[in-house]
């Protein structure tokens, strides 16, 4: 699953349709052995000119431009929050404890920092079983995949859910494409989740269906609302339909979202009105 500077440009050259020969001569060299190098391996680091000139020819997004620049080693290196500091940062979130809207905040790797007592409704799990979760740090993913978790029964639409998370999490980091965490990311999960090979099988269709993605990167970008998810709640089977909104919050560096699962039809609102608030954060 780890990519370099030469496949990527090859894949990216390639889905355009463009000849190597071709992308020569639109950058002015004379030749293509300066390309055919780079791609091959042999270059490693062409300079940045090269690579603004590749994607002017190409025309390629910004995002596509970014990770060339990453895996080429032109971007610097931005030290990422450690575990103390985020934890001082998301205590401006605790109100979502006082909301019985079902809510998730998670971050750039998808691992979940608090649930509300929403959640557990939905779940049927109480607060403990929920905080016991959070302090695992267990993933988005982990949620949606593992069995073992009894998540996954409950969610009508199970195959839409689990694509457009895998998404998601591609355009939580779009611009972190070149990081080492990304690169390895599906192969890491083969310790969590024990259904690795769905899991890898929804990400490789994901990654490959530039399209789809595309569409996503609008639609989050326009705010518009995808289908809802229905859920069946775990004790009265009662169906419960939601618009699964995500929402960047603008504390460090962005790295966080904000999940929350809004109603989607005055059932699925009345039947909330019952739902508990969590003793955190209430105070």
């Amino acid at each position: 699953m780890v990519t370099n500077l030469g496949s990527t440009l090859k894949k990216l050259r390639r889905n355009k349709g463009v000849r190597i020969t071709t992308l020569a001569q639109k950058m002015g060299f004379k030749a293509a052995a300066p390309l055919r190098n780079i791609e091959g391996g042999q270059i490693k680091k062409p300079r940045r000119e090269t690579i603004d000139k590749i994607a002017e020819a190409l025309e390629l997004h910004f995002e596509d431009r970014i990770l060339l620049y990453g895996l080429a080693g032109h971007l610097p290196e931005f030290p990422l929050p450690n575990d103390k500091e985020i934890s001082m940062n998301l205590t401006r979130l605790d109100f979502i404890y006082k909301s019985s809207i079902p809510m998730l905040v998670i971050d750039y790797d998808y691992r979940v920092w608090k649930a509300n007592g929403g959640i557990g409704f939905i779940t049927g799990k109480d607060e403990n079983e929920i905080e016991d979760l959070v302090k695992q740090q267990i993933s988005m993913f982990q949620i949606i995949f593992d069995h073992s978790l009894n998540f996954r029964p409950f969610i009508q639409d199970w195959d839409n859910l689990a694509r457009d998370s895998v998404r998601d999490f591609i355009s939580l980091n779009i611009l972190r494409r070149h990081k080492d965490f990304f690169q390895s990311y599906p192969q890491r999960m083969k310790e969590y989740i024990p259904e690795f090979e769905e899991f890898v099988s929804i990400w490789n269709e994901v990654a490959e269906d530039d399209e789809a993605y595309d569409k996503l990167i609008l639609s989050r970008s326009l705010g518009l609302r995808h289908r809802p998810v229905i859920l069946k709640h775990p004790d009265s089977s009662q169906e419960l339909s939601f618009y699964i909104s995500r929402h960047p919050i603008p504390i460090l560096n962005n790295l966080f979202r904000l999940i929350r699962f809004v109603p989607e039809n005055d059932v699925t609102w009345k039947y909330f009105e019952t739902a508990p608030r969590f003793r955190k954060g209430s105070n």
